[in-house]
């Protein structure tokens, strides 16, 4: 004898169903950003991680050296290469600095650049490590950076160190001759010599020593008036707006920082030659090692306060 349903117990069965449907796709619209806001708030506890360990590792880095490495350039005349590059040894990646171990002579001119590499030194120019990946130099929130090497064959990173702290910054009405010999009317040297806490006048709390940054912005299409640009700590040629710095080639007010400035690319807002953050925050570092995060209302004003070391200008409230 075969068991049925009546037709009303089938009905109201399927009724049922449907509720238990819909009250599953309200929770899960309920749960949905609840997880997104977790996710965001673990991705910004890892970047601010990277930077308080980056921050770290310059200070042990000034600690063996007297100084803090510079933005490019030699490091007390044993390395040559990024800001990052030089910190290495510092964040436990000696085996990836040892890459760049050279004995010597001219490399092949690249851009219509010629170099000399000296014996027994770190150089990570035309070293092989232009692909190396560098967790600690990337923030999971940075939708851009892991596009970088493979589209343009230098490794991206989603922070930036001061130029205005590790840089030589030129004067505002004199172009200058850079490291490499390429002439830039908007930065001197990048060859810094900073050094706590000399260097600091206007407060190690109060200057800036990182930044994020995107790894690719407008990468596949100019920034309107601009050349492509980003953010890669293998970058070694210093002729265009691909440098892991900020505060280098626009100064003042107008060098504030962008909150996710989508799209990154083919003519998008992203401005290669600002900072940017892909959270609603921007997180730094600043020169004493502190991690903080700074709102997306902060005033120009303030911002450009932060980058410079010794123009002894204040802060504003609204940091």
């Amino acid at each position: 004898m075969r068991f049925r349903i009546p037709r009303a117990q089938r009905a109201f069965t399927l009724i049922e169903l449907l509720v238990v449907i819909a009250i599953i796709a309200v929770l899960i619209g309920l749960l949905l950003p609840a997880v997104q806001k977790v996710r965001e708030a673990s991705a910004r506890a890892s970047c601010q991680n990277n930077l308080k360990q980056i921050a770290l590792a310059a200070h042990s880095a000034h600690g063996v050296n007297d100084f803090f490495p510079p933005q490019y350039g030699w490091y007390n005349d044993s390395s040559y290469g990024t800001f990052f590059f030089h910190i290495l040894p510092h964040i436990e990646q000696e085996n990836v600095f040892r890459v760049a171990l050279t004995n010597g002579g001219n490399s092949t001119t690249y851009w219509g650049l010629t170099f000399t590499k000296q014996a027994r030194t770190f150089d990570m120019r035309t070293s092989g490590m232009e692909g190396v990946l560098i967790k600690t130099f990337m923030c999971p929130s940075d939708v851009t950076v892991l596009g970088v090497n493979p589209n343009w064959g230098w490794m991206g990173a989603s922070y930036g160190s001061n130029f205005r702290a590790f840089g030589n910054p030129a004067t505002p009405t004199t172009p200058a001759t850079v490291s490499d010999g390429v002439t830039s009317p908007n930065v001197a040297n990048w060859q810094g010599h900073a050094r706590m806490p000399a260097s600091f006048r206007d407060g190690t709390s109060t200057t800036l020593m990182l930044a994020e940054k995107f790894g690719q912005c407008n990468s596949t299409g100019p920034y309107p008036g601009q050349p492509d640009g980003g953010d890669m700590w293998t970058r070694w040629d210093w002729l265009d707006y691909w440098q892991p710095t900020f505060a280098a080639f626009i100064t003042g007010p107008g060098s504030m920082f962008q909150v996710n400035p989508m799209p990154y690319t083919n003519g998008g807002p992203c401005n290669p030659r600002l900072a940017q953050t892909s959270h609603n925050v921007m997180n730094v570092a600043m020169v004493d090692g502190s991690v903080r995060s700074l709102s997306g209302s902060l005033t120009g004003t303030t911002w450009w306060a932060l980058c410079t070391p010794n123009n002894q200008d204040l802060v504003g409230p609204d940091y």
